[in-house]
C-alpha cells in the first residue's frame, strides 16, 4: 500500500528527502528504493503513534495521532513541522539499524556471545532477570527531542 499522508504516514518520501538533505550520514536512506523508504516512513509513523502523548487528536475519527489539540497553537489541523522532521529522522534511524547491526546493539539485547557453527547464543543473566525499562518506542534521540513538547512526562505512583 502506498503512502497516504494522514492515514499511514505523516510525510511523503519526497518530504522526507527534502528534510534529510540537511542531515549527515544519510547513506542508508539515500541508497534505498522508494518502496523501502515508504516502509520506513510507515514504521516511523507507527513508532510515533505508540507514544503516550499530551492532548487529544484534532479530529476524533482521524487515523493517526497527529495533528493534536494540546494548546491553542496546535488547533489548525495541520501536522506540525516537528512531527514531520521526527518522522523523517526516525525512518532514517530504522534503516540505519536495519543495515548496521553492531555488537553494541547485540549487547543491548543481552547477548554476550555468539557461535556460528555451534549455533550457540549466550545471554546476560542480568538482562534476563531484570525488568527492562524503555524510555519510549522511538529509535532516534533526535526524533524524541523533536516530539518532546507532546510526549507525556512520566510520573511516580
Amino acid at each position: 500500500m502506498a503512502i497516504i499522508v494522514g492515514e499511514n504516514s505523516y510525510i511523503t518520501v519526497a518530504e522526507a528527502d527534502a528534510i534529510l538533505v540537511d542531515y549527515f550520514d544519510t547513506e542508508s536512506w539515500d541508497t534505498q528504493t522508494t518502496l523501502n523508504k515508504e516502509k520506513a516512513l510507515k514504521m516511523a509513523t507507527r513508532n510515533i503513534d505508540t507514544l503516550s502523548l499530551r492532548g487529544k487528536k484534532y479530529l476524533l475519527d482521524q487515523e493517526l495521532e497527529f495533528p493534536r489539540n494540546y494548546t491553542i497553537f496546535d488547533e489548525d489541523g495541520e501536522i506540525e513541522a516537528k512531527v514531520k522532521i521526527a518522522t523523517a529522522v526516525e525512518s532514517l534511524k530504522i534503516l540505519d539499524n536495519r543495515s548496521n547491526e553492531t555488537m553494541s546493539d547485540i549487547a543491548e539485547l543481552g547477548i554476550t556471545g555468539r557461535s556460528i557453527e555451534g549455533t550457540a547464543v549466550s545471554y546476560s543473566e542480568k538482562i534476563i532477570m531484570s525488568e527492562r525499562k524503555r524510555k519510549d518506542d522511538l529509535m532516534s534521540e533526535v526524533a524524541r527531542k523533536e516530539l518532546k513538547y507532546w510526549i507525556k512526562k512520566s510520573f511516580k505512583r
